[in-house]
């Protein structure tokens, strides 16, 4: 037989196969890989608590692994995509067999056990509460701290002002567009039953502006994530609703703002890890009090400086520090969030820190800045090499909120960018979460809880991929995570 006409068993691979950049598990690998880990168990005791005791009606049909399973598996998919792979091939069965392995001599989960109908997905919205949600949202952080910490996040091996890729926390706001943006009492033709129907629209879904001034009907959510040098070992801690979005679910009269809900969040993390993380990248959501607040967590804020007049930031005088060698003083201003001095053709000259220290005081943080004016630079020569240091924080005495102002690296330098890239990553995550739950530019449901669940399903099971990739790189199997 001719070469072009025998077969080849061998598959067709993609670039990153050939290349060896396919770090990521399949997904079956990954789907029977938890199904194994105490991860599974812990997601099992959950829907059985929002299942809660039979004690009535006709017998249960399904064990509330199956239903752990099903959930699971919904992730970014509809529920009759779920259903057509339960039923392809052998993989119920093999299915089956896993989870008798968990729950030996269980009798919904013999050999005969039905394949669920997407009946089951109606029943899990009845059952699942926004209670219930908080409550997952909490076993997911702890697992994520767990993660975390068999990762190595939140490990500075640098210095404060530029730690380490581990040691820094980076977040975003990101917009869900509703089921229905149709207001209520909208009726509309129906052509498939030849009548009016009442529009379906989400009564708690409100109007968000983006960045790009577009308009977008739906629900708001932060989240702060962290991640090793590896793009793909990315462990996001928890997603959040802020805004109007927390105001639906929780019934808030004063609703939290999205820099609350970030820091309330930082802090919780900051925590769990021993004050561990050095750095926040954030965008000018959080400004202001809001900077002294991430600075008294110990966290570096390389975030942009709120610009109050569109145009340009003013400039505040900082008052005068005392040179080092020098012994004179030198007048510093803070603009466009650096500190400047005066140079001799009378233009403010932008400077970086050296270093960055704190010393704790008894209602907080002191942070200060050690600056150091380069040789060369456009001012008296005298004041070369010499350095001086200015508070980063509140002083006492004074009403300037140095935070609103002020940062130890200059915006827009070349150590500012260098450090600001690492924000990339916070925007990677929102194109993942908006692509894994608008299908159809909508998200799958219409209430803010369903949708926040979601949202914690789609980055629960990107946590256990990236520690899944982890664990693989580092020769080792999945284990459980430390305690939180």
């Amino acid at each position: 037989m001719s070469r072009r006409n025998s077969r080849s068993s061998e598959q067709i691979s993609d670039r990153k196969e050939r290349s060896g950049r396919n770090q990521g598990p399949d997904e079956w690998e990954e789907f029977v890989s938890f199904l194994r880990s105490p991860f599974f168990l812990r997601l099992v005791e959950w829907i059985a608590g929002c299942r809660g005791e039979h004690t009535f009606g006709a017998p249960r049909k399904h064990h509330d692994a199956v239903w752990a399973v099903a959930w699971w598996l919904k992730d970014g998919r509809s529920a009759d995509a779920v259903i057509a792979f339960f039923r392809q091939a052998d993989t119920w069965k093999v299915i089956l067999r896993e989870l008798r392995r968990a729950f030996p001599g269980d009798p919904l989960l013999l050999r005969d056990a039905p394949i669920p109908s997407r009946d089951i997905f109606r029943h899990m919205n009845n059952r699942i509460s926004a209670d219930d949600v908080k409550e997952f949202e909490e076993m997911h952080f702890n697992d994520a701290i767990g993660f975390a910490k068999l990762m190595g996040l939140g490990a500075n091996d640098s210095t404060w002002l530029q730690p380490s890729r581990a040691a820094a926390l980076s977040g975003d706001l990101v917009q869900l567009r509703a089921m229905s943006s149709f207001s209520p009492d909208t009726w509309a033709y129906n052509p498939r039953t030849g009548k009016y129907q009442l529009r379906r629209h989400s009564r708690s879904a409100h109007l968000h502006i983006a960045g790009d001034r577009r308009e977008m009907f739906g629900h708001s959510f932060a989240h702060l994530s962290a991640r090793t040098g590896n793009s793909l070992e990315e462990i996001t801690f928890s997603i959040l609703p802020v805004g109007k979005t927390l105001k639906a679910i929780d019934g808030e009269s004063d609703p939290y703002s999205e820099s609350r809900v970030v820091l309330d969040l930082a802090e919780r993390i900051q925590l769990a890890v021993d004050g561990g993380f050095a750095m926040l990248h954030y965008d000018a959501a959080i400004r202001g009090e809001d900077v002294e607040r991430a600075w008294q967590l110990g966290l570096n804020p390389l975030i942009n400086v709120h610009d109050k007049t569109g145009k340009k930031t003013e400039r505040i005088p900082l008052g005068e520090y005392k040179l080092k060698n020098n012994k004179r003083s030198i007048k510093v201003t803070a603009w466009q969030g650096a500190a400047c001095i005066t140079g001799a053709d009378g233009q403010l000259i932008k400077l970086d820190a050296a270093s960055i220290y704190d010393v704790r005081l008894s209602k907080g943080r002191s942070v200060k800045a050690i600056y150091r004016i380069p040789e060369g630079t456009n001012c008296n020569t005298e004041f070369w090499d010499d350095e001086f240091r200015v508070p980063m924080t509140n002083v006492a005495g004074s009403d300037l909120c140095r935070a609103e102002h002020l940062r130890p690296l200059a915006p827009g330098g070349e150590k500012w960018m260098s450090l600001y890239g690492r924000r990339n990553s916070a925007e990677s995550l929102n194109s993942f979460i908006t692509g894994g739950l608008l299908k159809g530019e909508r998200a799958r449901s219409n209430e803010p809880s369903r949708v926040w669940l979601d949202a914690l399903r789609l980055v629960y099971r990107k946590n256990y991929r990236a520690y899944m990739v982890f664990c693989r790189r580092r020769g080792v199997d999945p284990g459980p995570p430390l305690a939180a």
